[in-house]
């Protein structure tokens, strides 16, 4: 080592080494033990990749060029009754619209003046309503004033007989 504690590059590179074989002789050790302990998953993958190495395939492309064309003939034919009928329904509901629309606005504008006109009659009613029943009760009340005090004067009159002599001389 140097003399300020710092180790040498050949110190360094010979521990590397011993590292490594260490490392290697580890590694060994696990990779046996993986292949012992997985040798029947092993044997089958060799054998499934042997067979599949062994098996053939063969394409039709004629049959398959033959499919394509007809499935897309049938696509093209399907889209276009597709795109008829939605341009019949298109038109349907666009000449429904049309006539709806201007009746609509018409019958729209012919309740809303209904509505305001029986809004504002309502109103008049409901004002003319409170005004009556508050002269009503202003007339009522007046009446039992004049009710209460006609007994008053009856009673007054019928306890006094003088009183009543005096009443029929002074209408005379």
């Amino acid at each position: 080592m140097a003399k300020n504690g710092q180790p040498k590059v050949a110190d360094l590179v010979e521990t590397l080494l011993v590292e490594m074989e260490d490392f290697k002789k580890t590694n060994s050790k696990t990779y046996d033990q993986f292949i012992k302990a997985n040798s029947k998953y092993i044997d089958f993958l060799v054998k499934s990749i042997k067979n599949l190495q062994s098996v053939e395939v063969e394409i039709d492309l004629d049959g398959i060029k033959k499919q394509l064309h007809t499935h897309r003939s049938i696509l093209e034919n399907d889209f276009e009754t597709f795109n008829s009928n939605v341009a019949k329904v298109n038109e349907n509901i666009l000449t429904t619209y049309k006539k709806l629309n201007s009746k609509r606005w018409l019958y729209l504008i012919i309740l809303n003046i209904l509505l305001f006109a029986i809004t504002g009659f309502s109103s008049y009613f409901a004002l003319k309503n409170t005004i009556e029943k508050d002269r009503f009760n202003k007339v009522q009340k007046e009446r039992s004033d004049f009710e209460s005090d006609a007994k008053l004067y009856k009673d007054f009159i019928t306890r006094n007989q003088k009183t009543i002599d005096e009443f029929k001389d002074w209408i005379k």
